[in-house]
């Protein structure tokens, strides 16, 4: 039996090459107008009757939950865009706090990454 699913880009083909690791193949590349915005998506097809199937699918599981608990990265607000046009000192000192934040959660993110890559590593010896 094939089983399918549809992931939308949404600027991240990165994850669809992840998911590429759990068995999955990617057969079909299409455009959809979601809320007047036209998306591309991929379509991916996996055979359940692969071996290993239910280890690819716990191993997928347990990256997706992973990758849930990476940190954000901060944004910039229009009220910060103003200041920094209006008063260019109070710009390098946001500057160099938002550079601290980033890197702030860069080292959080760090252990999931590991975590996210030992999966794949995992899910790659699976496939072999």
């Amino acid at each position: 039996m094939i089983e399918e699913k549809k992931v939308y880009l949404k600027n991240n083909y990165g994850y669809i090459c992840d998911l590429l690791h759990f068995g999955w193949m990617d057969i079909e590349i299409g455009k959809e107008k979601v809320d007047n915005k036209k998306l591309k998506y991929h379509i991916l097809s996996r055979d359940t009757e692969i071996p290993n199937y239910s280890d690819l699918c716990s191993l997928e599981e347990e990256y997706e939950n992973v990758k849930k608990e990476l940190f954000p990265y901060p944004k910039f607000n229009g009220f910060t865009i103003f200041i920094v046009c209006c008063l260019i000192f109070p710009f390098f000192i946001y500057y160099f706090y938002m550079q601290s934040e980033i890197k702030a959660v860069d080292t959080k993110n760090e252990e999931f990454y590991l975590k996210m890559r030992e999966i794949l590593n995992k899910a790659d010896e699976l496939c072999e």
